[in-house]
């Protein structure tokens, strides 16, 4: 299964912020790109277990990729 991981780098805390449109549930962070995707991967893996366990139907992922050309 695929879906999207959001990536949001925050000045703030100085970290990668994560969500999963298709998990409004999960966040996650990472102080790199290549931690915050395996946090990432390893929530939705959890949030998958989750769903399946409570007997829900996984989500589809809502996200919609926009190609903008200069």
């Amino acid at each position: 299964m695929k879906y999207t991981v959001v990536l949001a780098f925050s000045p703030e805390d100085e970290v990668y912020l994560v969500q999963v449109p298709a998990f409004p549930e999960v966040h996650t962070f990472g102080e790199t790109v290549e931690e915050a995707t395996a946090n990432a991967k390893e929530a939705i893996e959890l949030a998958i277990e989750m769903y399946l366990e409570e007997g829900r139907n996984l989500p589809d992922d809502p996200a919609v990729i926009v190609e903008v050309s200069p």
